[in-house]
């Protein structure tokens, strides 16, 4: 069929040669018709779509003589083979038109391929058309354009620092016959990132790159945007860490036209920073709005500004406002105490008019003086109107302290914190599980608490710090206590363990408790865990081990105490600084330290080596185990860790297994690599406070800067290229712990205006 084409054009210089003439004469001849005078037309469309649902196209033909049916030949030439194309067109009785159907497979065909078919009537000609017709038949793209949309990013804001969440339009396609799948056509073009690069965006044209976004609707109650295996790319970069792209972590809504996502619902992964993943969509501002949907902003902002009394001695509460584009009036009340749990009741009570006192503002005052003079707690609830119409899911609430005609200072709460032993709080049969050499109880006694969080750690850690830096420790790395609330409001107390603590330690608790009334305190507790008197020949303490050399070695720490059995010993944070506190059994005879991967407080999960441990980063999807072998192939990777013991000094000086903290994707179970790694020529010596802090990953405490403090940082060497060995021997079904992971962050230097702020966990 290669051919076919200079076939037809031959075929039509044969049918023309009897119309040559001989004569000199110089003039064209009309050509002489022939047959029934079939033809197509000169306004024949010779470029058809194909669309997805259809079989066949038809193509008309036309001829002069029609009295009696007839019955033409046709040649065609189908370069692709995919259409079905009759060798003939027939005409009925009195008929003057017909049609050529081309028969084809849909789902044979490409999209975005156009598809080159001629026809050719044979034996017939006429003066009134063409009787050979050239076709190109177009599949496009599987998309339907739906117009202009907006897209409002909250994707680089929530990623890098100084950023606030920006909206621009956007071209939004829908796949052909499948409602709800959406592409938006380059959202993070070079014209929306100008301004953040200050920059003309002709200028900006190695940062972007054509591509389609594309959110999958098909469901509305859940939205989804790309996968943890095959992120979305976003089509642009601003800085060293390279490419965005992203997949939604939480399922999205599509309501009324409008794609949202929960906060911290959308993670951004950075091409350079292969395996990691971020949360994103802090702002909760993420949102696609489809062509033909309006928009209204009809939000309202408020803050209480304080009291004001005038020379009668009548007092005031103030209130500065901010209203959305189409607000265009409001509704307010203040009612008394914190009416946060009956808002909905309130609002409600505002727009049908059955609460009293409800009052009317105007947009055009953005600060307003409510007439107040009772003393205490009071909510201020404002009902947004757009079209006259009340918009109540954008109502808001401030709730404030009202210090009244009589003056005086937003009133303290009572707190009382204090930190003992099991004993001293419990019942005898449940104090003798927590002992008082690796278990600390606090006490909490508050009153009108709103909300609490806490932070532990090492007294000699928290010496590092001044007291004045205690607030910033514990609102960026401490423990959110809402569980305490409720047993405060119903009891007035709260009774908390902290177990695992090291013997002989002191520890200091630090906690910010907010009143209801809005104001913050730190309160704190210190103690000592009760030191176990050790009389034994082994020399406890910390031990750093360590094995290769540059940037291939491996260092790493671990702590030897004592425990009331004599020839039973804790390890404590054992390679990593992750609370963990592993059983170790002392041989003297053969000079052995044991741990058989059995730890304190989880006796019951057996053997956790080759399990399994806990998270490796702070975003979860990356987990690591502690992997021991006999072998070096790590035939199996959940053997005792064997130590040996100088006979000579009592003390640890020999790793006689193979071992590894080894780290795997958590979803996909894939072995990334290992984090430190270990085999028996490792060096153990006793840390006497001379070692280089470089040399040690189990690093406590903080960095000066507050940085997150992510587990270490993986060694060059420790990407090595998947065996699959240690990957079939995880149990990757384990649950997971969530004990903290605290190690010395990675120090890296920006290369680029634009700092992530994930640039500290890199």
């Amino acid at each position: 069929m290669k051919n076919i084409k200079s076939l037809l054009y031959a075929a039509v210089a044969v049918l023309l040669l009897p119309l040559a003439s001989c004569s000199d004469d110089d003039y064209e001849r009309v050509p002489v018709p022939a047959g029934q005078e079939v033809y197509f037309s000169e306004s024949l469309a010779t470029t058809h779509n194909i669309t997805r649902g259809t079989s066949s196209l038809e193509i008309p033909v036309m001829r002069i003589k029609t009295e009696e049916a007839e019955t033409v030949q046709l040649m065609s030439e189908d370069e692709s083979g995919l259409f079905t194309i009759p060798g003939s067109v027939t005409f009925a009785a009195g008929e003057s038109t017909s049609k050529v159907t081309i028969s084809y497979r849909f789902e044979d065909l490409s999209y975005g391929t156009d598809y080159n078919v001629s026809l050719l009537i044979m034996g017939n000609s006429s003066e009134w058309g063409q009787s050979q017709v050239h076709l190109t038949l177009s599949v496009p793209e599987p998309w339907t354009k739906l117009g202009t949309g907006l897209y409002r990013d909250d994707v680089i804001a929530s990623a890098f620092n100084g950023i606030e969440p920006m909206e621009t339009e956007v071209d939004i396609y829908e796949y052909d016959g499948r409602e709800g799948y959406y592409y938006l056509d380059s959202p993070y073009s070079a014209v929306f990132l100008a301004p953040l690069f200050g920059a003309d965006p002709s200028e900006l044209g190695n940062n972007v790159r054509a591509t389609k976004f594309i959110i999958d609707a098909t469901d509305p109650d859940a939205v989804v945007i790309g996968s943890a295996a095959a992120p979305q790319d976003c089509g642009c970069i601003l800085g060293s860490d390279g490419w965005i792209s992203i997949f939604s972590d939480a399922p999205g809504t599509l309501e009324d036209g409008i794609i949202t996502f929960p906060v911290d619902g959308i993670r951004v992964c950075f091409s350079e920073h292969a395996g990691q993943s971020f949360a994103v969509n802090s702002n909760g501002a993420f949102r696609v709005v489809l062509p033909g949907v309006t928009v209204l902003d009809c939000s309202i902002g408020a803050a209480y500004d304080g009291m004001k009394t005038a020379a009668n001695g009548s007092t005031s509460a103030l209130f500065n406002l901010a209203f959305g584009a189409d607000v265009e009036s409001y509704k307010y009340v203040i009612a008394e105490g914190d009416v946060t749990d009956d808002l909905a009741t309130v609002v409600a009570g505002i727009v049908d008019g059955s609460i009293e006192n409800v009052a009317e503002g105007s947009i055009e005052n953005t600060s307003i003086a409510v007439a107040l003079e009772e003393s205490g707690m009071h909510s201020f609830v404002a009902v947004p109107y757009s079209g006259g119409e009340a918009q109540t899911d954008d109502a808001v609430i401030v709730v404030f302290f009202f210090p009244g005609s009589n003056g005086g200072d937003i009133p303290d709460i009572e707190i009382l914190l204090e930190m003992g032993y099991a004993e001293e709080y419990l019942k005898p049969e449940a104090a003798a599980q927590y002992p008082s050499t690796s278990n600390l109880v606090f006490y909490l006694e508050a009153t009108d608490v709103k909300s609490i969080k806490y932070y532990i750690n090492k007294t000699s850690v928290l010496a590092n710090f001044g007291e004045e830096e205690y607030p910033e420790i514990v609102a960026a790395y401490g423990v959110d206590g809402a569980n305490m609330l409720d047993p405060l409001k119903q009891n007035g107390y709260y009774l908390g363990l902290f177990s695992n603590r090291e013997a002989g330690t002191s520890y200091t608790l630090l906690m910010l408790v907010e009143s209801i009334y809005g104001k913050t305190y730190l309160v704190s507790a210190t103690k000592s865990t009760t030191a176990i008197e050790y009389t034994g020949e082994l020399v406890l303490g910390t031990y750093t081990i360590t094995d290769g050399e540059g940037d291939n070695q491996s260092a790493a720490s671990f702590t030897l105490s004592p425990t009331e059995d004599p020839n039973t010993f804790i390890v404590r944070n054992f390679l990593l600084n992750n609370a963990s506190a592993f059983y170790a059994a002392y041989d003297s005879s053969a000079a052995t330290l044991t741990l058989n991967g059995i730890e304190q407080g989880y006796e019951d999960d057996g053997n956790i080596f080759g399990k399994i441990y806990g998270w490796f980063n702070k975003d979860k999807d990356w987990v690591y185990a502690y992997l021991s072998s006999a072998t070096e192939d790590y035939a199996t990777s959940n053997v005792p860790v064997v130590f040996g013991i100088d006979a000579a000094t009592k003390q640890i000086k020999t790793l006689k297994t193979y071992l590894s903290l080894s780290v795997f994707v958590k979803t996909s179970e894939q072995y990334i690599g290992d984090a430190l790694a270990f085999t028996p020529q490792s060096v153990i010596a006793l840390d006497n406070g001379t070692a280089a802090a470089s040399a040690k990953t189990a690093v406590s405490g903080f960095t000066k800067n507050f940085r997150y403090l992510q587990t270490p940082v993986m060694l060059v060497r420790g990407f090595e290229a998947a065996s699959g060995d240690k990957c079939t021997k995880l149990d990757m079904k384990r649950e997971l712990r969530t004990v903290k992971v605290q190690a010395e962050p990675c120090a890296r230097q920006t290369k680029s205006n634009f700092t992530t702020k994930f640039a500290k966990r890199f």
